[in-house]
C-alpha cells in the first residue's frame, strides 16, 4: 500500500498564511455599526437568539424583519448611526494629527512591503497585489465611506419620493374638491334654467291675460279676467317674494285702469 504523500501548499493557502491577521489600530476611534447591525443588536437584547433556534435562523429572521420594515420604523436606527458616524468623522480627523496614527501608518506600510516581497517569491503566482481602481475592499475605510454616501443617496431619494407622493395626494384632493364644486355649480345652473323656463311660461300667460284685458269689447266681463289674474298671482305668492307682490299690485292697478278706460268708451 502506497503511503500518503504530503501535498504542497497551494498558492491560495500560502496567500492566506501571509495575510494571517489584518492589522488594527487599537488607538483609533471605534467605527460605529450601521443601522441594520443596530437593529440586530436591539432584537437580540429584546429576544435572545435561542428563541429562534440556531444563530443562523435568528439572523435570517432578523434580516426578513428588516427587509419588511417601513422606512419610518427604520429611521431611528439610521438617525442613531448617522449621529455616531458624524461624531466618528470628527474624532478621526483629530486622530490623524496624532503620533499614534503616524506610527500605525508606518507599521502598515512595513507589512505591505513584506507582503509584496512574499508575492514575488511565489512561483507561478501572478495575482496583482492591488485591486483594480474601481474595486473597493470590503470593510476598508474607502468602502465604509462609499457605503455612507450610498445610504445618504438612498435617504435623499426616499425623501424626494415621499415629497412627490404627498404632492400627488394633495393634487388628488384638490381635483376631487374641484369636481364636487363643478357638480354643485352644474346642479345650480340646471335649477336656474328650470326656474327661468317656468318664469318665461308664466310671463307668457300674463301677457295673454293683459292682451285679453286691453283688447276686450264693451260686453266682456273684466271681473272674470281680473279673477284669473289674481289666481295666477296667488300661485306665485305661495312661493313668497316681495317683488312678486309688487308686480301683482302693479298689474291689478293696470287692470283697473284698463277697465276704467273701457267703461269710459262704453
Amino acid at each position: 500500500m502506497v503511503g500518503k504523500q504530503k501535498v504542497a501548499n497551494s498558492p491560495k493557502q500560502n496567500d492566506s498564511k501571509e495575510k494571517e491577521k489584518q492589522l488594527r489600530d487599537k488607538n483609533a476611534p471605534k467605527i460605529p455599526i450601521n443601522a441594520y447591525q443596530r437593529y440586530v443588536t436591539h432584537r437580540l437584547k429584546e429576544s435572545p437568539s435561542k428563541k429562534f433556534g440556531t444563530s443562523r435562523e435568528a439572523m435570517a429572521n432578523f434580516a426578513a424583519e428588516w427587509g419588511a420594515m417601513e422606512p419610518q420604523n427604520k429611521k431611528p436606527f439610521f438617525d442613531e448611526y448617522i449621529a455616531e458616524r458624524s461624531e466618528y468623522s470628527k474624532k478621526m480627523e483629530d486622530y490623524k494629527k496624532t503620533d499614534d496614527y503616524k506610527a500605525f501608518q508606518m507599521q502598515k506600510s512595513a507589512k505591505r512591503l513584506k507582503l509584496t516581497k512574499g508575492h514575488s517569491t511565489i512561483a507561478g503566482h501572478h495575482r496583482p497585489l492591488h485591486l483594480p481602481p474601481n474595486v473597493k475592499q470590503i470593510f476598508s475605510r474607502e468602502f465604509l465611506e462609499y457605503n455612507k454616501s450610498q445610504e445618504k443617496s438612498m435617504r435623499d431619494t426616499r425623501a424626494q419620493i415621499s415629497e412627490v407622493e404627498s404632492q400627488i395626494e394633495l393634487l388628488d384632493q384638490n381635483i376631487a374638491s374641484l369636481n364636487d364644486q363643478m357638480r354643485a355649480v352644474q346642479s345650480a345652473t340646471r335649477a336656474d334654467e328650470a326656474a327661468i323656463a317656468q318664469m318665461g311660461d308664466k310671463m307668457q300667460r300674463w301677457c295673454r291675460i293683459v292682451r285679453e284685458a286691453l283688447g276686450m269689447d264693451t260686453d266682456a266681463s273684466l271681473e272674470a279676467v281680473i279673477e284669473g289674474a289674481e289666481r295666477l298671482m296667488d300661485e306665485r305668492n305661495d312661493a313668497g317674494g316681495s317683488e312678486m307682490q309688487r308686480a301683482r299690485a302693479s298689474l291689478q292697478q293696470a287692470m283697473r285702469k284698463a277697465a276704467e278706460e273701457t267703461g269710459q268708451k262704453k
